[in-house]
């Protein structure tokens, strides 16, 4: 149950609501005019700032993108021409002889890094010349028929340069492309050609060294086929797996880069620009990505620095507004200041004579305050030595009735005890003999008795409410709530009733055997209207509100009906719907003791679903009972 908080104090009971100072007035609309343009213009520019952010990012891969499909263009093309160049250099020589191929294949792969194998072949596609010459077993590379090559096929076909398909090297291990160019005799045709193995590790090699320093950044190379080329995954780079069927590595068109949003291989959600590389129709797609959840909390960075310059240009404009609401407020909290000690009877200072530089209406007020307190002490002086006679009058009329009462009560609890006396000896004797109806009728005339003496040991207690000497000390109360608890164990344990105390309950200033009392007589309130509840439950807890400590017992009883809620706290009222024990006269006691204290009590109820009682004790309670709080004091703290 939410537990709603209401305090008042003596302007809000005449008033009906809780008032602000002069200077939270004034903070509150210099602080308005300075936060509306600031709010304003971060809500103007989060959203353009967030924007901004994600165009950078964007920029950032397609930069990535364009720079490393321009140098994966430039590294086949170079090769590419590497190969065309060789195959040039012989078509020159006009000799296909051994001896003379060997030094050229040998000093072109050394000039041009990056294949793992050259070769010169003759017409026949049978290779005359390698380089490296022999393999790793010793065995020479010399010899090798390449007819059945597709690259060698599309040679054959287009009479032009030809590149092969993604493939693993059988000597490398790494992913490479064979580039063959053709040897022309002096009729045009074909006399042979020149061949590279290029292995494409340089590629990732390029990616690392342009993604450099840059965080969250995959790249991703594929072929026209969607093969792997390079990826961040080495074990797929070399394996050559097929992504394809993953629309975000879908082939892309060259040099027009586009954004694309989907799911890497893991599942992970990612953001792409893709572009492709185009040199001699390769086709193949650089993908640069990242988590789309890495460039969200980018954005959101982008947006916290947007807020947080906002929140120190709101906090700058409300210091601001602060210093001129003191300014202008402190001239009239300090008389505010004077008249509050003057409502407490302190006449020891007077209002400040009017300054020079204070308005025409300050200082008319000025001058009126100091002419008022004048004649207010003048008048109070007078009410003292008054209120002194009276003062003493009552006390002496309380006197004597306070012996009155106790005399009364004392003739009142002789009978009644005596009458009870003589019932349980009847009872005792002439158990048996006096039939079923006598014994009904002797038990009715014991109960009443003990009901009459309770009631009259109540109102005994409810006359003493403060007539005692307050011991006012500061309480642990969760040490009253167990001791209270202690008292009602019986009952607990009778009812089955489950107690959950919610720790820590704050202390409070207050006199031990009253708030005892209160606890006590709500608990065992709580238990009595249980009524036919399977799991009954008691909840206390407490809280510190504003000047107040406040502290609930909620039950899921019975609850209260509407109709009884304005009798609840009246003496000797009790629910004659439910037949339970008591005289009726707990909850006034409570009622008396909280009002006596500055606190006040009150509850929430439903019909079957139980009662929470909330009550509000001061502080600190011994300036309440002085009687010290009031409007003025309030405004003159601001």
């Amino acid at each position: 149950m939410e537990i709603k908080l209401e305090q008042t104090n003596v302007a809000e009971q005449h008033t009906g609501k809780r008032r602000i100072g002069l200077r939270g007035y004034l903070f509150c609309c210099l602080g308005l005019v300075a936060a509306l343009p600031v709010l304003l213009l971060g809500g103007i520019q989060v959203p353009k700032w967030e924007a901004k952010q994600l165009e950078g990012i964007d920029q950032e891969r397609q930069f990535v993108a364009e720079t490393l499909a321009y140098g994966i263009g430039q590294m086949v093309d170079g090769h590419v021409r590497a190969v065309e160049t060789l195959a040039g250099q012989v078509q020159a020589r006009g000799s296909m002889d051994k001896a003379v191929l060997q030094p050229m294949v040998t000093s072109q792969r050394k000039r041009y890094g990056g294949f793992s194998i050259m070769y010169i072949a003759g017409p026949d596609a049978v290779s005359i010349v390698d380089d490296p010459p022999f393999s790793e077993s010793g065995k020479s590379n010399a010899g090798t028929n390449y007819s059945s090559r597709d690259y060698y096929k599309e040679m054959v076909r287009s009479g032009e340069t030809a590149i092969s398909r993604v493939q693993i090297g059988k000597r490398s291990g790494v992913p490479n492309v064979q580039i063959a160019a053709p040897i022309r005799d002096r009729n045009g045709g074909i006399a042979g050609f020149v061949e590279g193995s290029l292995d494409l590790s340089g590629i990732q090699d390029l990616v690392s060294q342009v993604t450099k320093g840059i965080t969250g950044l995959n790249v991703a190379v594929l072929d026209n086929e969607g093969r792997v080329i390079a990826f961040p995954d080495d074990s797929m780079r070399k394996a050559v797996e097929n992504l394809s069927y993953l629309p975000l590595f879908h082939k892309a068109q060259a040099n027009a880069p586009e954004i694309r949003t989907g799911e890497d291989e893991t599942g992970t959600k990612m953001r792409a620009t893709v572009t492709g590389v185009g040199e001699y129709g390769l086709d193949w797609t650089v993908a640069v990505y990242r988590p789309q959840a890495y460039e969200q909390a980018q954005t959101a960075a982008a947006r916290r620095q947007v807020l947080t310059i906002a929140g120190i240009a709101l906090l700058a404009g409300l210091i601001i507004a602060t210093l001129l609401a003191e300014g202008l407020a402190r001239p009239i909290r300090k008389l505010a200041k004077v008249l509050a000690a003057v409502s407490n009877g302190d006449f020891s200072q007077m209002p400040d004579p009017p300054h020079p530089l204070s308005s025409r209406e300050m200082a008319a007020l000025q001058h009126d305050a100091r002419v008022m307190v004048e004649e207010l002490k003048d008048y109070t002086t007078d009410l003292e030595k008054k209120i002194e006679e009276r003062t003493e009058q009552v006390k002496k009329a309380n006197q004597e009735l306070e012996t009155f009462v106790y005399s009364v009560t004392h003739d009142l609890k002789a009978p009644v005890i005596s009458l009870y006396g003589m019932a349980a000896i009847m009872q005792k004797k002439f158990s048996g003999q006096l039939g079923d109806q006598g014994e009904h009728y002797l038990q009715r005339l014991m109960s009443n008795a003990g009901f009459m003496e309770q009631l009259i040991t109540d109102l005994l207690n409810f006359s003493k409410i403060g007539k005692h000497e307050y011991r006012m000390e500061e309480l642990i109360v969760e040490n009253i709530v167990t001791e209270s608890l202690n008292q009602c164990d019986r009952a607990i344990h009778e009812g089955s009733v489950t107690i959950k105390v919610h720790t820590p309950l704050p202390n409070a200033v207050f006199d031990r055997t009253d708030l005892c009392k209160v606890f006590m007589n709500i608990i065992s309130n709580s238990i009595k209207f249980m009524g036919d509840q399977p799991e009954p439950t008691i909840e206390i807890g407490g809280s510190e509100v504003d000047g107040f400590v406040e502290y609930y017992i909620k039950d899921n009883g019975i609850g209260i009906d509407p109709k009884y809620h304005d009798k609840v706290f009246k003496i000797f009222h009790r629910l004659k719907e439910v037949p339970v024990e008591g005289t009726g006269i707990g909850l006034a006691i409570v009622k008396k003791i909280l009002e006596m204290a500055g606190g006040r009590i009150w509850f929430e109820s439903t019909v079957g679903e139980g009662t929470t009682f909330i009550f509000l004790i001061p502080s600190n309670t011994a300036r309440m009972l002085k009687g010290e709080s009031n409007e003025l004091e309030r405004v003159a703290n601001g």
